[in-house]
């Protein structure tokens, strides 16, 4: 059992009442507001002057032995602010401050009675949660300090397609294994990561791009297009990301999404402005993370017409000389794409 479970027995107005620091009529007050506002508890308690932040502090540490931490004074690593979701760092009044070990995560919290929070974190970041003490307005000045690094992934489609409208896509999908798919599907299907999902795909077919490549690095996610055998950047996302979208795209290409150590291959179909689009998925373990390589098969654009190659007027007509001959080869080189 997680030491989140175990911590979030009671509730934080009751230890306070214990404690003699509120009142049972003051508690009762409060929870009212809470129902009303939806606020944690101790800003309520504290805004109403029933309270200090230092109180709160205190009576948790004593009651429960959570050590408190002075946030001011420590500096927070960024792919460990990374690990929480910004919506979440405010809705909870919470920030991630050190990793303790490869399944546990420390995190300062205003409430850290608080069960939900405690789980909510738990299942957005992968990670058992260490709750532990500081005051609500430190936290909320760490917040405002460090979020400036990641935004949601709302966000970042909003600052992605502001002025560049998304194209919905629709999937084209096998019918075999059709239903396994579904199953599949429910992992990784919030409209956040579909909508990222499409536009990366949306864009790379504008852009006439031949691979899409989605590359994990140490701090964040690049993702990258060939367009004319040039590998051009796209759009560095944030390392949280790296897990829902490589799993969307593993899902719509049929792929094991728990098979993390192995390469694999597979490939799905879209429909893009009525155009039916293969993408031919490749996916390769690196030490950051899964990268994923997209090859784009637009067979509305695979034949091109000799005239639309970039030809001189000479060399156009030795190839079309050539063309008549009734015997021959012809080698064609150049970059991928």
């Amino acid at each position: 059992m997680s030491e989140s479970t175990n911590v979030a027995r009671k509730k934080l107005g009751e230890y306070l009442l214990e404690a003699g620091i509120i009142t049972d009529r003051q508690l009762k007050e409060a929870l009212r507001r809470q129902r009303q506002t939806k606020e944690p508890l101790g800003h309520i308690l504290a805004r109403q002057g029933m309270v200090s932040e230092a109180d709160i502090c205190r009576v948790l540490h004593q009651q429960l032995g959570l050590p408190i931490v002075e946030l001011e004074s420590i500096a927070i690593d960024e792919q460990v602010i990374a690990l929480v979701r910004e919506d979440l760092a405010k809705k909870y009044t919470a920030i991630p401050i050190e990793l303790e070990n490869r399944s546990t995560i420390r995190v300062a919290l205003a409430d850290p009675l608080n069960a939900q929070a405690l789980e909510d974190i738990k299942f957005q970041s992968g990670y058992f949660v260490r709750p532990v003490l500081a005051p609500p307005s430190e936290i909320v000045e760490a917040i405002a300090k460090y979020y400036h690094i990641d935004a949601s992934v709302v966000e970042i489609l909003e600052n992605i397609i502001k002025n560049d409208p998304i194209q919905e896509i629709r999937e084209i999908v096998p019918s075999e294994g059709e239903e396994n798919l579904d199953e599949l599907m429910k992992v990784s299907s919030g409209p956040p990561i579909v909508r990222l999902a499409n536009w990366v795909i949306t864009r790379a077919v504008e852009m006439r791009a031949s691979d899409i490549h989605v590359e994990p690095q140490d701090k964040w996610v690049g993702v990258r297009c060939r367009v004319d055998g040039l590998l051009q950047d796209l759009e560095r996302l944030p390392k949280w990301t790296q897990g829902a979208l490589v799993s969307r795209i593993k899902i719509l290409a049929t792929l094991d999404i728990a098979e993390k150590r192995l390469p694999q291959d597979g490939s799905f179909r879209v429909e893009i402005d009525n155009r039916r689009i293969d993408l031919r998925v490749s996916t390769l373990p690196t030490a950051h993370g899964e990268k994923i390589v997209i090859r784009i098969v637009d067979q509305e654009r695979s034949a091109l017409h000799l005239d639309s190659l970039g030809l001189s007027e000479q060399a156009l007509n030795r190839i079309r000389a050539y063309g008549q001959r009734p015997q021959g080869i012809v080698a064609v080189t150049g970059p991928t794409g």
